[in-house]
């Protein structure tokens, strides 16, 4: 459900599509592009002008699913081997995904842990986006907002100190070679990420909010 809290949403929303329908061709559009997503079944508005604020986006439950957070805090209770393993997995899932989609051009000012969604089945992890409120579309996504996006999630590692550096590395591979035209040189992107992650977490500490 799509419920906007401030008055200036609620009238802006009276001269837009409703936001449902905005989120469903942001799903149809990662989709064609192989990005993972919930499949956008149904989308509704309310009639009234009282309202037409309002929508729903009905989609499947993704079974056996968890945020990365949760999926994180479960799987560090296993045996160090196995443990590193499925993070490594998920972690070139999680690469590929936003590798493809910072590939389109798309970024997504929320990019954070609670708003991607983890599957663990045998051998296999997948990754999906959901929360498309932030996802833009666009034709190209510069250095510094790509830092941005991946700082954003990097920040939430806080939450999971058993990740190692490694792991990182990994899912920065998994990232650039998503890349289908040109070459990013990987260690300035990796300091730019660790400059921005540094930054967040300041902020969010003065504020006294929890970095996750």
């Amino acid at each position: 459900q799509y419920r906007p809290r401030a008055i200036w949403k609620v009238l802006a929303a009276l001269f837009r599509p409703a936001k449902a329908m905005q989120n469903w061709r942001k799903a149809e559009f990662l989709l064609s592009h192989d990005i993972a997503t919930p499949q956008p079944l149904l989308a509704c508005r309310p009639r009234g002008w009282t309202t037409s604020s309002i929508s729903f986006l009905v989609t499947p439950w993704i079974g056996n699913s968890e945020n990365l957070h949760l999926f994180g805090w479960r799987i560090a209770d296993r045996l160090l081997d196995e443990r590193l393993r499925i993070a490594a997995r998920c972690a070139e899932a999680l690469g590929r995904l936003i590798g493809r989609m910072h590939d389109t051009g798309t970024t997504h000012r929320d990019l954070k842990a609670a708003n991607l969604l983890v599957v663990e089945e045998r051998c296999d992890v997948t990754v999906y986006l959901i929360d498309l409120d932030g996802l833009q579309p666009g034709k190209y996504v510069s250095f510094k907002r790509q830092a941005r996006d991946l700082a954003r999630l990097a920040a939430g590692l806080t939450a999971h100190p058993w990740v190692t550096r490694s792991i990182c590395r990994r899912f920065l591979r998994a990232y650039l070679r998503q890349y289908s035209e040109e070459s990013i040189d990987w260690k300035p992107l990796w300091q730019a990420i660790a400059k921005e992650t540094e930054r967040i977490i300041c902020h969010k500490q003065k504020r006294g909010q929890q970095v996750l």
